[in-house]
């Protein structure tokens, strides 16, 4: 792989794991777009990596305070007061809503394991689920020009209903084209989040989810043995995921704040036809 695709694939990655347009579907559609074979699992899990980190660093204090929340949410529940712990400390709130929004993703995950490789390799399946996230985001965006601003369920009173069912949009995001962020922030506008807080909540919600499914991926990657010579180009594509996933955040953000989540669905619904197109046409 040339320095070229290392730095491409990197940024690909930064930038779509946080800007609603499929970070999966990308990296499905370029390699079949150019002629070149899809990147390794190692690769993959690399560049996720570097999205992590970035993850953590942008939003390092609610982290910490959800961690912090976290142990305080458990010495709740062990008490026989996880109730009003979670009722009255929005940042266990926080950790409470996350954990319950991770398993339905986890649960989909796993029900769908078997088919994950074999789809991340099906340019023709993320080209059309680009479709549906380009519609998708447009009408989230219109429905969501018709609230007033500021209005829908904050960090201290979302629910877990709303958490359970970001969890499933996430799951859904399983497949390529499906943006992951994407999903979230729609489901839970969707769902009545208030916007800024819905970007927030996925973008932590991807913390734990990426760092889960890299845990999981590990062993395969133990697995297939890890190519010396590949190590130079995970590494420095992951460098490059991670500074342009901190972009990607700030971006995606001030979009959102602006209200202009439609500018995301029609580029996803430009990339989807052209991509449909090309394949076809390709063979």
């Amino acid at each position: 792989m040339s320095w070229l695709q290392v730095v491409a694939l990197g940024l690909l990655q930064g930038l779509t794991e946080f800007i609603p347009v499929s970070s999966t579907g990308h990296l499905a559609l370029f390699p079949a777009l150019i002629g070149q074979e899809s990147p390794s699992l190692f690769f993959d899990v690399a560049v996720h990596l570097g999205t992590l980190v970035a993850a953590i660093v942008f939003y390092a204090k609610d982290v910490g305070r959800a961690l912090k929340g976290l142990g305080r949410m458990v010495k709740g529940l062990l008490s026989g007061e996880g109730r009003r712990v979670f009722r009255e400390d929005q940042w266990a709130r926080l950790a409470g809503l996350l954990a319950i929004a991770i398993l339905p993703t986890v649960a989909i995950a796993l029900a769908l394991d078997d088919f994950t490789e074999s789809m991340v390799t099906m340019p023709m399946l993320a080209a059309s689920c680009m479709l549906i996230t380009g519609t998708m985001l447009i009408v989230t965006d219109r429905i969501e020009r018709r609230r007033e601003a500021g209005v829908g369920s904050q960090q201290s009173d979302s629910t877990l209903g709303q958490a359970a069912g970001i969890g499933i949009g996430q799951g859904i995001a399983i497949l390529p084209g499906i943006s992951r962020s994407g999903a979230c922030i729609i489901t839970g506008i969707l769902l009545g989040l208030e916007r800024e807080f819905a970007v927030r909540f996925a973008f932590l919600l991807m913390i734990p989810t990426v760092l889960g499914a890299a845990c999981y991926q590990a062993i395969d990657v133990v697995r297939e043995g890890i190519d010396p010579a590949a190590l130079t180009d995970a590494l420095a594509a992951a460098a490059v995921a991670m500074v342009s996933g901190l972009a990607a955040i700030w971006i995606t953000v001030k979009v959102v704040q602006r209200r202009w989540l439609w500018v995301f669905g029609v580029y996803c619904l430009v990339i989807g036809i052209f991509s449909l197109v090309f394949l076809s046409v390709r063979g």
